[in-house]
C-alpha cells in the first residue's frame, strides 16, 4: 500500500468515527474525555492527519459502540 493510500484509508476512517461521535450527539471534547486524550488528537485522528496505531482504533470504537470488520485481502 502507498502512501496515497493509507492517506486514504485514514481519511476514510476519521470520517467514519466522526459521523459516530456525531450520532450520539458528542462533541469533540465529550469523546477526548472518554478516552483520556486530547481534544486536538480526537481532531487530527477525524481528519485523518494523525497516523494512529491498532490500539487506538480500538480505543475508539469500543467508546463509540463500532465494530471493527476486517476482509480478506
Amino acid at each position: 500500500m502507498n502512501d496515497k493510500n493509507l492517506t486514504e484509508a485514514r481519511v476514510r476512517i476519521g470520517l467514519q468515527l466522526l459521523k459516530r461521535r456525531e450520532s450520539l450527539g458528542w462533541t469533540q471534547e465529550v469523546l477526548a474525555e472518554k478516552l483520556e486524550i486530547s481534544r486536538s488528537t480526537v481532531a487530527k485522528v477525524e481528519k485523518g492527519k494523525w497516523s494512529f496505531s491498532i490500539d487506538y482504533l480500538q480505543r475508539f470504537c469500543e467508546v463509540l459502540n463500532l465494530k471493527i470488520e476486517l476482509h480478506e485481502c
